[in-house]
């Protein structure tokens, strides 16, 4: 058989074929490892029940950390059972921002402008305060899951086999959780950042450093960069959106569960309170990290269509006019990240999930007799 070959003489059936074969093998090696995973979690989540359906005459308490643990586990059985099917997806989302792939071929430092530098060095800046905040959260998510699972796991090295034995300690996949909401921490920062970026070119679009000969073309990169961000944000929603509700639902619970347990122990057994500290750190910052990234891309989006009016259009060409009045038009609505079509990521909806989770709590207090 013929192999073709690239002008320089290189074999490209042979590779092709190669490359797809290794990347076939990988494929298989990555769902066979998550099948595993997904199949010894469930197995561990059938104890955890069975504990639970034998404490079924006990009070609550002797419940409510198998009950807990389970429900932290379902999250992250959920998210790595959709992360199997989408993997391809998430690796483009955070290979776009950690390439920075969206800012190439703008065009804007091919134009006759004098601001070169200074322009980079804003973009430098901004997406240096971005990786900043994205290593502040991913190493406090990091430190406060190590911690949850730290404490099931020295407990059990420093009790002795029989009750061990007799009451078993349970396990969450926190290290999934970290994988799964590590990406979007990184992905809705960068986003974020994008805005930000996007904001600080138009603030320049009518400088004396820019050409009038070259305006338009620097405004016409913009609105290239702001379509690329706005389909950025629109696959992010899209990945997102219905783990997220999941993500809340079961969040609430958790937090009313983990509430109760540091209740119980601030009474009666101060290494349960630490205990349930560590755990409430782990499972609330997992929702704070859905809000709080989410209220970014509400904030830097709501701000776009002010940005584009902001500048000094009145006095520029009527083809620079008319791009301002259609980029206002267009950027004139606020981006949300969705949680299945019921409600946004944000600060109102993080205020909710813990009051709802406070009201939960005092009503779980209240049946269960404590003062």
């Amino acid at each position: 058989m013929q192999v073709l070959r690239y002008p320089q003489g290189e074999p490209l059936l042979i590779s092709t074929i190669k490359e797809d074969y290794i990347c076939c093998q990988s494929s298989k090696s990555i769902y066979s490892v998550n099948l595993f995973l997904i199949i010894i979690s469930l197995m561990g989540l059938c104890a955890q029940y069975c504990l639970v359906w034998h404490n079924r005459h006990e009070s609550f308490v002797e419940s409510a950390d198998a009950i807990c643990t389970a429900n932290q586990a379902w999250i992250s059985i959920f998210k790595m059972i959709y992360l199997v099917f989408v993997q391809h997806k998430f690796y483009d989302l955070l290979h776009a921002a950690t390439d920075g792939s969206l800012l190439y071929d703008l065009g804007i430092f091919d134009l006759a402008i004098n601001c070169k530098e200074q322009l980079l060095k804003e973009v430098k800046d901004i997406l240096r305060d971005s990786w900043l905040d994205i290593r502040r959260q991913l190493n406090f998510f990091i430190f406060s899951c190590m911690m949850a699972c730290g404490f099931y796991m020295f407990s059990c090295l420093f009790v002795n086999y029989y009750y061990m034995h007799i009451n078993p300690q349970n396990f969450t996949l926190q290290l999934r959780a970290v994988c799964f909401d590590g990406i979007f921490i990184v992905v809705v920062v960068h986003c974020s950042a994008l805005f930000q970026i996007l904001h600080q070119l138009l603030q320049h679009a009518t400088d004396e450093d820019i050409p009038r000969s070259e305006r338009v073309k620097y405004l016409l990169c913009c609105v290239q960069l702001h379509d690329r961000i706005y389909n950025y944000y629109a696959k992010i929603n899209s990945m997102y959106k219905n783990p997220s509700l999941a993500q809340c639902l079961l969040s609430m619970l958790v937090l009313c569960v983990v509430m109760f347990m540091a209740n119980v122990g601030l009474e009666e057994d101060i290494t349960l309170f630490f205990k349930m500290l560590c755990f409430l750190m782990a499972a609330g910052f997992q929702i704070v990290i859905y809000c709080y990234n989410g209220q970014k891309i509400i904030t830097q989006s709501g701000m776009s269509p002010s940005s584009w009016y902001n500048c000094c259009w009145y006095n520029e060409s009527p083809q620079f006019k008319y791009i301002i009045n259609m980029m206002v038009l267009r950027a004139n609505r606020t981006l949300y990240l969705q949680v299945s079509g019921f409600t946004t990521m944000s600060h109102m909806t993080l205020l909710s999930i813990v009051q709802t989770s406070g009201s939960y709590f005092l009503l779980l207090r209240n049946l269960s007799g404590m003062d």
